[in-house]
């Protein structure tokens, strides 16, 4: 007869790990990757178009000011210049808030955070 003192256990632990389980294969993860592959030259491109835009704007605006301290322009085309300016700075700062949004959204939908 054999005593409990010489029992050996050999013990499993079986569990799973949540994340693994939730993003097998790393499904949500390679979405995610391709979701920003797509989007990364698609805000490069917005964001050149709207920066240009923006730069003219600016460089416009300075000759106007030129142009005024000089006397060869009115305040109604210095002012004029100047809403240029700030509807292209606030044209790209709206596209730029819009396109971080619409990013979350997808990134949500493909199962990339709550």
């Amino acid at each position: 007869m054999q005593s409990c003192s010489s029992f050996e256990y050999h013990g499993y632990n079986a569990g799973f790990s949540a994340s693994c389980e939730i993003d097998l294969f790393g499904r949500v993860r390679n979405a995610v990757a391709a979701a920003r592959a797509v989007l990364s030259p698609l805000r490069a491109q917005r964001d050149g178009a709207l920066t240009i835009a923006r730069d003219r704007a600016a460089d416009a605006e300075r000759l106007s000011q030129l142009r005024f301290d000089q006397g060869a322009d009115g305040f109604l085309s210095l002012l004029d210049a100047r809403r240029t300016l700030a509807q292209s700075e606030a044209a790209l700062a709206q596209s730029d808030g819009l396109l971080t949004s619409y990013q979350i959204a997808v990134f949500q939908a493909l199962g990339g955070g709550g």
